[in-house]
């Protein structure tokens, strides 16, 4: 079911939605609010690092080609080292080496994943042949 709901948006819609979760994880991440202060679970800050960049490479590979994954797996480690370093300037928030290598991890689990999945046809391919 949710695969369905996964093919039945057009990547447009993939890159809109990609992007307004890249505008919500840095108003989370420069904000006070946390996410895992929540949540009772043994290191559960760098657990939602690795969810929240996974789930921005998942978006991105919905919206864009899969020769560009690669570049989009760069731009958001980029995006999570400026992200920390912007959290430094902070009076709330701190730079941490952890969180940006939770980040990188969440990204290249999501590609590794990404990259075995099998190429699927379109849902009408065969009756275009």
């Amino acid at each position: 079911m949710l695969l369905k709901l996964f093919d039945s948006m057009p990547p447009t819609a993939w890159r809109a939605v990609a992007w307004l979760a890249v505008g919500v994880v840095l108003w989370l991440s420069l904000t006070t609010v946390s996410i895992a202060a929540e949540l009772d679970v043994w290191n559960a800050d760098k657990l939602v690092h690795i969810a929240m960049y996974g789930s921005l490479m998942l978006c991105f590979s919905r919206g864009y080609a899969r020769p560009l994954w690669p570049r989009i797996a760069v731009g958001l480690g980029l995006l999570g080292a400026g992200i920390e370093y912007l959290q430094s300037l902070t009076p709330d928030r701190s730079a941490s080496l952890l969180d940006e290598i939770a980040n990188l991890l969440g990204i290249s689990i999501m590609l590794w994943l990404l990259r075995r999945a099998p190429r699927r046809a379109p849902p009408n391919a065969a009756s275009q042949a």
